[in-house]
């Protein structure tokens, strides 16, 4: 039977890859609606039927992020320093949990409970969204990633779709409880799927990285490759990636973006309905504008490939820049309503993207979850700093202030980043 390996028309778009660039879009889709995507729709919600303040919401999201971030800490040590434990495994076997967690979180009617839920969830997000999702894309396509990303991170933007203008009206129709539990269905669904069809690395589904027949030069079969992926063990350790020149300052450059950037993701709702905007003119706004964000997340993965991740990132960081200016301008005019969400979604798209792209430009796909396992939980922390915000902030303009001085000492750092290459090549 002729496997995709011997076809003379691979490219990174072949069908085996669009198959796992669909499944990783669907993971990013479940992140954005399901962990983050809560904070605008399903929180507000339950607070109301329960008369509690949802401000304190937005605390807990910050911690349950933090566990994320613990998480990630967690899953990419097992990618790293086992060899049982795989990039597959690290996004399916966490959706079973979170499944279980978001079942329990729609039927409780305890505060203590929901909170305990949104952590652990929060937990195992840290494997399936984060380290297995990255680690599959870094695998699949070493030198394409960006634009791959690019693609796949739309799925961020069908959450001002498929969930958030949705959430409230199927809450009243079937009740918090039932509509959770289909979303969990959702969840199992997806990791079985994920079991039977998804392939840790393009050599074990018989194909090549990036689609490309001559990616090895030769050296060797794509099973002896997939073989030393399995055994090899990479040299950086903790202290090490730390220590490598210029990741600190890209952490902190990301981070602070991430974290500006996240702190008007969450409260974008509530503070359109604190200046007297109604909801259902919100969710109009935020699924029109969805559309034209998913240009966003598009072109942001066609400009790393062409013009490499640092250049994309500092005008992501622009982009959200003239989003908090029309942030400030709400109440003065409609129009900046409109282009404050699509700048913010076009960039929700792009930093999912550019995240897990720079530490492939840096440590390649070989150390990638070695790497990740440090820089991703210290972007992630800044990214709970950011859903917290809103607690600690008086009002919304100072808080969008404070963002806007994060984002101009982001700019500076990424700027002046080392991203030269220092991992295993090929």
């Amino acid at each position: 039977m002729e496997t995709q390996s011997t076809s003379k028309k691979l490219t990174w778009h072949s069908p085996k890859q669009i198959g796992i660039m669909t499944y990783s879009g669907l993971m990013f889709l479940f992140s954005a609606a399901f962990v983050g995507g809560i904070t605008n729709t399903v929180l507000p919600y339950i607070s109301a039927q329960h008369g509690w303040d949802s401000n304190k919401f937005f605390i807990i999201t910050g911690v349950a992020n933090i566990c994320a971030m613990f998480g990630m800490l967690f899953f990419s040590g097992l990618i790293n320093n086992t060899k049982f434990w795989t990039p597959k495994l690290t996004t399916i076997l966490p959706l079973f949990a979170s499944a279980l967690a978001l079942t329990i979180f729609g039927w409780t009617n305890s505060f203590i409970v929901i909170s305990a839920m949104m952590c652990i969830n929060g937990f195992f997000h840290g494997g399936w969204a984060q380290s297995g999702n990255n680690a599959l894309v870094s695998n699949w396509w070493p030198t394409k990633k960006g634009i791959v990303l690019g693609w796949a991170t739309m799925g961020i933007n069908l959450n001002s779709l498929v969930w958030n203008p949705h959430a409230p009206r199927w809450f009243a129709a079937f009740g918090v409880g039932t509509t959770m539990t289909c979303v969990s269905a959702l969840f199992v669904i997806a990791a079985i799927i994920g079991l039977i069809f998804v392939k840790n690395t393009p050599e074990d589904a018989g194909t090549f990285p990036d689609g490309d027949e001559d990616f090895y030069g030769g050296e060797m079969s794509g099973s002896e490759k997939a073989k030393e992926m399995r055994e090899y063990k990479s040299p950086f350790t903790l202290k090490k990636v730390l220590m490598t020149k210029g990741v600190i300052a890209l952490a902190l450059g990301i981070g602070l973006a991430y974290m500006a950037n996240m702190s008007y993701m969450v409260s974008s709702y509530p503070r359109l309905l604190s200046i007297g905007y109604d909801f259902d003119l919100i969710a109009r706004v935020y699924m029109i504008t969805a559309f034209v964000s998913f240009f966003g997340s598009w072109i942001s993965g066609v400009c790393d490939q062409k013009f490499g991740t640092k250049k994309t990132f500092l005008c992501y960081i622009v982009c959200v820049l003239l989003a908090f200016i029309c942030a400030l301008n709400h109440g003065r005019s409609f129009v900046f309503v409109i282009l404050s969400a699509i700048l913010i979604q076009a960039a929700m798209g792009a930093i999912m993207n550019l995240i897990p792209s720079f530490v492939g430009t840096k440590f390649g796909r070989w150390d990638y979850s070695a790497a990740y396992s440090v820089i991703g939980p210290i972007t992630h922390f800044f990214n709970s700093t950011g859903m917290m915000l809103r607690g600690v902030f008086p009002n919304y303009e100072l808080m969008y202030i404070f963002g806007l001085c994060a984002l101009v000492v982001s700019f500076f750092i990424i700027l002046k980043v080392d991203d030269s290459f220092v991992g295993k090549a090929g």
